[in-house]
């Protein structure tokens, strides 16, 4: 569940213990909790709340190195007792968004009260297979057989799939039709078997709900898919790397270093024109090559480095040129 049930029901208490019921007759269910820096109402563990219990082997030392401390979260919002008592796992929901607003990443876990809490795709993993092994060091994140690659606060880079990173998804509405049908022995709108041995995320698609989050392949993808997102990339071992900075940086400056050589040694304006066409789309297609290599690179450095190279070579052209007219007419 992607949703972080804080309050109890407006109608009975009872509501609360069915639904608590419903979380325990399934083993594998998954409740949420929200942690944050400035948001959520507990600073401390309740004791009416069970722990995580998740043993993440190498935690401290890690949290000793540079930049770990931003996982550590100061505040949180947990469950009301009734449904978190039902749940296998409790899960973080609360995301991750990069400096300019676009959900590129997620941090599989946090720590909150000295405890480590996992993410909602690696609760739903260990809601499955709670024996996998985990443990963690600088630059990476082992779970069971799969290796994470993090960055110093523990974030990985998720690689969107699909239309729009989005997979199959079913209205509420559909599910509570179909399980009336059966009861009355009809034919349900949607067929359970689609739900066998699957990872199933209930989340939020409307507006007015506040759950659609900018990522880089919609600007209104619901919250949920990230999650779902997330899960997939774990078990398909499809997360993405940064691309290794002296790599990167060495091939920013080459870019302008092409760039500068080609217009300087063109002597007519269609060899700007070439020199342009050929240096711009370059960047671009060094980041789909290592996208498909599985790294993240920084596209826009190398395509500024070129562009501006490009422009500060032909700036040179004209003002040599311009001198050297200069230079004839007066002689």
């Amino acid at each position: 569940f992607d949703w972080v049930f804080t309050e109890p029901s407006v109608y009975q208490v009872a509501d609360d213990e069915a639904l608590g019921a419903a979380f325990k007759s399934v083993p594998s269910s998954v409740a949420a909790m929200f942690l944050g820096r400035t948001s959520g109402d507990a600073t401390a563990w309740p004791p009416d709340v069970p722990r995580s219990g998740l043993a993440l082997q190498g935690l401290d030392g890690w949290l000793a190195s540079e930049g770990a401390g931003e996982a550590v979260m100061p505040r949180a919002s947990f469950p009301i007792p009734e449904v978190a008592a039902g749940a296998a796992l409790l899960a973080d929901v609360s995301g991750h968004v990069d400096d300019d607003g676009i959900n590129r990443r997620t941090a599989l876990f946090r720590v909150f009260d000295g405890a480590p809490v996992p993410s909602r795709a690696l609760a739903a993993y260990l809601a499955v297979d709670p024996g996998a092994d985990l443990r963690i060091e600088p630059g990476l994140l082992t779970v069971g057989p799969h290796r994470v690659p993090i960055d110093a606060a523990g974030r990985a880079i998720l690689r969107y799939c699909g239309a729009g990173g989005r997979r199959r998804a079913f209205s509420a509405a559909s599910i509570i039709q179909s399980e009336l049908r059966l009861q009355e022995g009809g034919t349900p709108t949607v067929d359970p078997s689609v739900f066998k041995d699957a990872y199933v995320f209930f989340g939020s698609s409307a507006e007015g709900l506040l759950d659609l989050r900018p990522t880089p392949v919609s600007k209104v993808l619901p919250g949920v898919e990230i999650h779902a997102t997330a899960l997939d990339n774990l078990l398909s071992d499809r997360f993405l790397r940064d691309a290794p900075e002296g790599a990167a940086l060495a091939t920013t400056l080459l870019f302008g270093l092409l760039g500068g050589v080609l217009v300087a040694i063109g002597r007519k304006a269609r060899h700007s024109v070439l020199a342009f066409a050929l240096c711009l789309p370059l960047p671009i297609a060094v980041g789909f090559a290592a996208y498909a290599r599985g790294y993240w690179w920084p596209v826009a450095a190398g395509e500024l480095a070129a562009l501006l190279a490009l422009i500060g070579a032909v700036v040179v052209n004209y003002a040599t040129e311009g001198r050297q007219k200069a230079f004839i007419k007066s002689a």
